[in-house]
C-alpha cells in the first residue's frame, strides 16, 4: 500500500464474545461454552465427511484460524507499519468507495437458549 491509503479490516470482536461468554457462565448457563464456540466460529459441531465435505472445508473455509481483540490487532497493525488506526463503524468512511462494498453488518447472536 502507498502512504495515505485506507485499509479497513473487519473481524469478530474477541473481547466482546469473551465477556458475553463469562456473563452467561456466571449466570449458570450450562451451554455457555457451546454458544461461545459457535458464535466465534472457532470450532465445528460436525467434522466434514465425504468428498463434498472435504472440498467445502478446503475451498469454502469460513472458520476463524485466529481471533483478535482491539489491543492485539492494533499492535500487530502498528508492527506492520500502519498508523492512525481507529475503530470503525458500518458506513462511516469518508471515502465513498467503501459505501459501494460495505453491507449491513452481521451480528452474531450469543445465546445459550
Amino acid at each position: 500500500m502507498k502512504p495515505g491509503a485506507i485499509f479497513r479490516c473487519v473481524v469478530p470482536d474477541l473481547e466482546g464474545l469473551a465477556r458475553t461468554y463469562l456473563e452467561h457462565l456466571d449466570q449458570g448457563d450450562d451451554q455457555a461454552s457451546v454458544a461461545f464456540v459457535q458464535a466465534s466460529l472457532l470450532g465445528q459441531i460436525n467434522r466434514p465427511r465425504g468428498l463434498r465435505g472435504v472440498m467445502s472445508s478446503v475451498f469454502g473455509n469460513s472458520d476463524h484460524l485466529w481471533m483478535w481483540d482491539e489491543k492485539s490487532l492494533e499492535a500487530e497493525l502498528k508492527k506492520a507499519g500502519f498508523v492512525n488506526g481507529r475503530i470503525c463503524k458500518f458506513n462511516d468512511s469518508a471515502d465513498p468507495m467503501f459505501k459501494l462494498v460495505e453491507s449491513e453488518p452481521r451480528v452474531l447472536q450469543f445465546s445459550g437458549d
